[in-house]
């Protein structure tokens, strides 16, 4: 009893002297049945007394519970510490509400007892009763309280620090985002502005050009015209001259005859000298006139001339800076490369499904500026079997098992695909650069794998395919061409089924696709396999349609349609540069994996028992090579233990980069499942393999 007072009043905080009075209050109260010979007035007396002493063991209660109180208040210069000293106050409360239960009914059991034999107390103890009802509504309702302001000081401060440190990443992913979008707007700008400046040279060099021409033809034009007619004009002068001769002869012969004749043809005479000579004067105006239209026909081919030099040396700047940014894009493959193999050529990442948080297991991330390996953790905790109100009490009790997990990348509840893009972009440009690339989604069912992969309007396969076309787009400034082609394919109880065929259902595992791999160029072909020729992004929604139309689902006991195979989408890029006549050829293999429950988990039978038990087998075998592949004494790589780990036999060595995603659902059912994922996930993510080489 003496332990149940203790514990009702402060437990160890309240000194022993106070304890001891205290408990001499109870013992009192409780040896009062013994004094019943003696006198009323003398034991009504002795009740009041300890009605006194026990108000007066009250206020000393909640002055030492003031006290404490203040303790806590100046506790809140440490927000970490406040909640540690927070989250312990919440695990003592059911403690110290269930014994002081307890005491109150001992208290009532003893009230009972002085009511079976002091009736004449009633009317004292129901006043004392009723004095200590009060002050212990009074200090719950004070406790409760002084807890309310202390949870919302608390959380208002953590909401502000989170908010503050959300606001600041949030800006540093604008600024950066904005950063690259300006970039390459100005990168498109100048594209535009040189296409134009190229149209601009080449129409004025061809007006030029068109108008000079018929200028010249014109000129040759009225010259031949004026020069037709001025030895028109002189003919018919020197016919005029002869006539005026033939005259003159003829009045020489008749002089005699008729002098006014003489006279008049002599007349005539002087008239025509006349006109000959401003006929002489025209032909000289002529002939200055074409003299001028000579000179100006020359001043023009040499304007021309100086309008064909620099024409030529833009054309020769232009192909100087197409030579630049070529040997730009070159620099950039490698320091591209080096980046990733310093990254590392297989990374993990992983993303948490989103889930509310009262169905949730706890976890925390810790970033990557607050770790020392290089590596951003995650933290999770195993959750006991009983009520949520409990959980939150007990959440950071030492029997709780708690486990950590480091990886180069967590994506957590809040994170779009967009986001996640930004990361895997970096590997779909090795691709592009001619390196065989592997992106996988690992998980159980029902875990995120799918959406994150193949959501048709902002998965990874549409988002991938997008980022090529549009490099392809600007590579093509560099002189680089390129070939895309796509295949969809799934591995289904260890046989390939294509996906992209119109007749998948009617030949579902009766053709045999036979998978063969040339050694000496290092490359692999599907055999019977539709392969489509990419031109645009917008191709790849329909392939992702018919692709989700025919792939193989089946119903489990974790998910009503839960995808019971590897669905596998290669594309390969070949790339020609005609001006260095260097050429590429790259892979990129975007897998989503097969729910990886465990078959006590999923409670399935017969063939679907079977479906399980391949799929868990092809992920062992995948987990196996790429630890063969880390481990530099290892003789042998076991590709052929499943046909998923044999079709990416040469994306999972020397010369590939690898990206596994980890999809992780934090919901409390699935807490066994998403530990077994992450182990694997983590066991993959200690693995190292060597530098990659360009095919």
């Amino acid at each position: 009893m003496n332990d149940i007072t203790n514990t009702a009043l402060g437990g160890d905080s309240l000194p022993v002297s106070r304890k001891r009075k205290i408990s001499d209050a109870f013992s009192s109260s409780q040896s009062v049945p013994q004094q019943q010979q003696q006198p009323p007035s003398l034991v009504k007396q002795q009740k009041l007394d300890n009605s006194k002493s026990d108000l007066k063991n009250m206020r000393d209660r909640r002055q030492q519970l003031e006290a404490v109180l203040k303790e806590k208040q100046t506790a809140k210069d440490s927000l970490r510490k406040l909640q540690s000293e927070l989250w312990s106050i919440r695990t003592d409360i059911p403690e110290l509400e269930l014994k002081l239960e307890k005491l109150m009914d001992e208290h009532r059991a003893i009230e009972r007892g002085y009511k079976l034999k002091q009736g004449d107390l009633d009317l004292l103890s129901s006043k004392r009763d009723k004095q200590i009802h009060e002050l212990q509504l009074g200090f719950e309702l004070f406790q409760k309280e002084d807890e309310v302001k202390l949870n919302q000081e608390v959380e208002r401060l953590a909401d502000k620090f989170f908010n503050e440190a959300q606001q600041k990443e949030e800006q540093r992913r604008k600024r950066n985002k904005q950063e690259r979008e300006n970039l390459e707007s100005q990168l498109a700008e100048l594209n535009k502005k040189k296409k134009a400046i190229e149209q601009s040279f080449e129409d004025q060099i061809s007006n030029l050009k068109r108008e000079g021409e018929i200028k010249i033809e014109n000129m040759k034009s009225d010259y031949h015209l004026k020069k037709q007619a001025i030895r028109l004009q002189i003919e018919n002068t020197k016919a005029e001259i002869g006539i005026t001769h033939d005259r003159m002869k003829d009045a020489e012969l008749t002089i005699s005859k008729n002098n006014d004749k003489i006279e008049k043809l002599s007349n005539e005479f002087k008239i025509a000298k006349a006109n000959s000579g401003e006929f002489e004067e025209k032909t000289k105006s002529l002939r200055l006139e074409v003299s001028s239209l000579i000179q100006f026909s020359a001043d023009r081919s040499k304007e021309y001339e100086q309008l064909r030099e620099k024409s030529q040396k833009f054309v020769d700047d232009t192909k100087a800076l197409r030579e630049k940014l070529l040997e730009e894009e070159t620099a950039r493959r490698k320091l591209h490369n080096k980046l990733q193999e310093i990254k590392g050529n297989i990374r993990v990442f992983c993303r948490i499904k989103p889930e509310l948080e009262t169905n949730s297991f706890p976890h925390k991330i810790t970033s990557l500026l607050e770790t020392t390996d290089g590596k951003e953790h995650l933290s999770i905790s195993e959750v006991p079997n009983t009520d949520q109100r409990q959980l939150q009490f007990n959440s950071n009790k030492s029997n709780i098992k708690r486990f950590n997990f480091g990886f180069d990348k967590i994506f957590d509840m809040e994170s779009s695909n967009a986001e996640i893009f930004e990361e895997i972009s970096q590997l779909v440009q090795s691709a592009l650069d001619g390196y065989n690339v592997c992106i996988f989604t690992y998980g159980q069912t029902g875990s995120g794998k799918t959406y994150t992969m193949s959501n048709p309007n902002d998965g990874m396969i549409p988002r991938s395919v997008k980022l090529i076309f549009n490099r392809i787009e600007q590579l093509r400034e560099m002189y680089w061409e390129f070939k895309v082609e796509g295949q969809f394919l799934e591995i289904y109880n260890e046989n390939i089924n294509d996906l992209m065929t119109e007749s998948y259902l009617k030949n579902l595992d009766k053709i045999k696709h036979q998978i063969k791999h040339n050694e000496i160029e290092q490359t692999t072909t599907i055999t019977d396999l539709t392969t489509i020729p990419l031109s645009n992004a917008e191709e790849v929604s329909s392939i992702l349609e018919t692709a989700n139309r025919n792939r193989m689902t089946a119903s489990t006991n974790s998910n009503n349609r839960s995808s019971r195979s590897h669905s596998v989408f290669i594309i390969s890029l070949k790339a020609y540069n005609s001006q260095t006549g260097e050429s590429t050829t790259g892979k990129l293999n975007l897998i989503d994996l097969a729910g990886s429950e465990r078959i006590s988990q999923s409670l399935v039978t017969g063939d679907r028992l079977r479906e399980t038990q391949n799929i868990n087998k092809s992920l062992s075998s995948l987990g196996d090579v790429i630890i063969s592949l880390g481990n530099k004494k290892s003789q042998h790589i076991p590709y052929r233990n499943s046909k998923l780990t044999y079709l990416l036999q040469y994306s999972l060595g020397g010369n590939s980069k690898t990206l596994m995603f980890v999809n992780v659902s934090p919901n409390v059912k699935h807490f066994n499942e998403s530990l077994n994922s992450l182990r694997f996930a983590t066991k993959v993510n200690n693995t190292h393999i060597g530098q990659a080489t360009k095919n």
